[in-house]
């Protein structure tokens, strides 16, 4: 395992060009970084969410909730075509955003600022896989939000 900060390798440039596209919202740039088939996985996500169109309107809709979404990468680990990043989050929910569970969440006015990780794997030179791991209880605090969610069933409380 290799640790990376300023160097480069093929999975550690898709992930900055795949954040580099977020934060521009070039999301035809975005897209062409993954698979066909690419897979997500998140903590608020009932099941993998697959197909990178799918992930497309996801990102999508996520940065018309927080028009100002940024992402910053803050460090990285990576083992041949698998990497783990530690990545930063900023932005203002300015906007509703729809919940997987199909709740949509009006907008707070409210600020996020996280550290997040991610484990990502390359295949054939494209993202195949992304793997993310957050604190839903920090984000719903930062949000204003946990008040509607100490109130639904288990089964619709994943954001």
């Amino acid at each position: 395992m290799t640790v990376y900060r300023e160097a480069q390798s093929v999975p550690v440039t898709l992930l900055q060009q795949r954040i580099d596209a977020t934060n521009r919202k070039d999301w035809a740039a975005w897209e062409a970084l993954h698979h066909v088939d690419a897979v997500r996985t998140g903590p608020e996500l009932t099941e993998p969410m697959v197909g990178r169109r799918l992930l497309r309107a996801a990102i999508e809709a996520l940065a018309e909730a927080f028009p100002d979404y940024h992402l910053s990468l803050v460090d990285v680990l990576t083992d041949g075509d698998r990497i783990a990043a530690r990545i930063h989050t900023t932005g203002t929910m300015t906007g509703p955003l729809m919940l997987s569970s199909g709740l949509s969440v009006p907008a707070s006015g409210r600020t996020i600022d996280q550290e997040w990780m991610a484990q990502m794997t390359v295949a054939n030179g494209l993202i195949a896989e992304f793997r993310e791991y957050y604190d839903q209880l920090q984000l719903l605090e930062q949000l204003g939000l946990l008040h509607i969610f100490a109130t639904l069933p288990s089964d619709l409380s994943r954001i």
